[in-house]
């Protein structure tokens, strides 16, 4: 008669607890329709838009994975990484971006992202540096001051065979097809729609 109290104490707790797991993996799934639903939307939008989309041929699975027992000291950065990989499934996206050009024609370009920030999109060289805490680089080899995720984003884009507008006259590097980059490239675009874009 003693450990009725505690038995009913356990039963309401079990009873909670049961209706709170539910509760959670009911939000859970809300949230990864929600993400899914983004996603089609996103790259429908990109091939039903763009003649050309980019994407990256980067291994996703070495991101997904967990830290083993002797990691657990990895830089705070590479775990959040880790941790938003998992959450943001880019993976997923990539899937959907190749089933929406097929669908809709779009050309799907994969792209293997090395060195691209390291790449003058100006003059092409490459020069290997640390992180800096400014994103404007200055090359060395050329003096062309860019915006390192810019540079990202335009050398893939030459890499793919788009040729790109010439920069405005403003000292900064070049972004015409003349670029050693663009050598022989021709645009990627449709007639009355701009050019594709990088697809994370």
């Amino acid at each position: 008669p003693g450990d009725d109290g505690i038995l009913d104490a356990m039963r309401e707790w079990n009873t909670r607890d049961l209706h709170l797991y539910a509760w959670q993996a009911h939000q859970t799934q809300r949230r990864i329709a929600h993400r899914r639903e983004e996603y089609r939307r996103w790259a429908t939008g990109n091939a039903q838009t763009y003649a050309k989309v980019i994407v990256e041929t980067t291994d996703l699975r070495q991101f997904a994975k967990l830290p083993e027992e002797d990691e657990e000291e990895l830089p705070g950065d590479e775990r959040d990484q880790r941790y938003w990989a998992k959450v943001a499934a880019p993976g997923e996206l990539r899937e959907y971006q190749k089933e929406a050009c097929r669908k809709y024609g779009a050309v799907l370009d994969a792209d293997n992202p090395a060195y691209a920030t390291q790449t003058c999109h100006g003059c092409g060289a490459v020069e290997k540096r640390e992180a800096r805490s400014s994103v404007m680089i200055t090359c060395a080899a050329c003096g062309s001051r860019w915006d390192q995720d810019e540079n990202n984003c335009i050398v893939r884009l030459l890499r793919a065979g788009v040729t790109l507008p010439q920069a405005p006259a403003s000292g900064e590097a070049a972004r015409g097809s003349g670029g050693p980059l663009a050598a022989g490239n021709t645009a990627g675009g449709r007639a009355d729609q701009r050019e594709a874009p990088a697809a994370a």
